[in-house]
């Protein structure tokens, strides 16, 4: 009787353990995987098109935003050089700033970045490796209620509280 008692305890134990095992499974696992993707808006959205070696950049504010400063940074081979033009934009470092803020549903006049310095046998498709990337932080306000400048370190470090690039 004693050792079908204790073999009673010992399946017992076995079931509880292996019904918790689900999830200790889940308590212990530290990282998912996923397939897919999905888009997602954050307020602001960048367009960029490419035609006679120039990337023509517009960045628009969704409706129903808060107004934001934008800025944008292209990375390149040094063998190539950029001449950029654009209303309302000022190249300040390696940065381009927008100088106003950008209202719900208001845009960017476009920044245009012709590719100079292309190789006498590159065409139309080649990879010329100009990424251009851009950022926006909320408008911040002094204590008089005024807009504080579109490249002012407080903006832009606290957008970016890991640290970045200095404007």
């Amino acid at each position: 009787m004693k050792h079908r008692s204790f073999w009673m305890g010992v399946l017992a134990l076995m079931l509880v353990l292996f019904v918790s095992i689900g999830a200790a499974q889940a308590y212990f696992t530290t990282y998912v995987t996923a397939q897919g993707g999905y888009v997602i808006r954050q307020g602001v959205h960048f367009e960029e098109s490419f035609y006679d070696w120039t990337k023509h950049i517009v960045i628009t504010s969704d409706e129903g935003t808060e107004p934001v400063y934008v800025r944008v940074r292209a990375y390149y081979s040094t063998s190539l050089s950029l001449q950029t033009a654009g209303d309302g934009w000022v190249q300040e470092g390696e940065w381009w700033y927008y100088t106003q803020p950008l209202t719900a549903g208001q845009s960017t006049a476009p920044l245009d970045m012709k590719i100079l310095n292309i190789p006498d046998d590159a065409s139309d498709g080649d990879d010329l490796n100009v990424v251009v990337v851009y950022e926006y932080a909320p408008v911040k306000y002094d204590a008089d209620g005024l807009p504080l400048p579109y490249n002012s370190e407080e903006i832009w470090f606290d957008a970016n509280p890991g640290g970045g690039d200095s404007p």
